[in-house]
């Protein structure tokens, strides 16, 4: 079944509205919505992709990914607020479905936030040092600004010299 824009659109602001009412299950999920693969990389799509229309569309297919990450973001801070670290980890699971290169930093926080209230400090360092990885950072001042000041109160005693 092929949804356009507009029925995905409306079904996530609907599911945007049940999950601000409260009226969500603990199995509700954002990914009836729309398909969560990456709608370009760096490998061709299989023949059955979701996206046959998009090349033949006047959608950029990164503004695509972009909403999907943003969604996906918002609704892992919807999870972490709620202290449910389980259903960040699957929001943040598929942000990076829509986009394998991890190229915002949002869903990199998030984790790093889940993983800090699972009291996994070890995992935040490693989250981290890949994110730096990621971003070809040689030290956490060179991530973005908004990164380096978030990260900062999180890892006081890694970030004033392990690097």
């Amino acid at each position: 079944m092929t949804r356009t824009i507009s029925q995905a659109t409306a079904r996530a602001a609907n599911r945007t509205d049940q999950l601000a009412c409260g009226t969500f299950g603990p199995r509700w999920n954002l990914c009836a919505a729309c398909p969560w693969t990456a709608p370009t990389g760096p490998t061709p799509p299989a023949p059955a992709t979701h996206y046959t229309w998009l090349p033949e569309s006047d959608i950029y297919p990164g503004h695509l990914t972009s909403g999907v990450v943003d969604t996906a973001h918002q609704l892992a801070e919807l999870y972490l607020d709620a202290g449910d670290t389980a259903g960040a980890r699957w929001a943040i699971g598929q942000a990076w479905l829509a986009d394998p290169h991890r190229g915002d930093d949002g869903p990199w926080r998030d984790l790093m936030r889940a993983a800090q209230m699972d009291g996994r400090t070890a995992e935040v360092r490693n989250l981290l040092s890949e994110l730096m990885c990621a971003r070809e950072a040689e030290v956490p001042e060179d991530l973005s600004k908004e990164t380096y000041a978030w990260v900062r109160p999180l890892l006081p005693e890694v970030l004033a010299g392990s690097y």
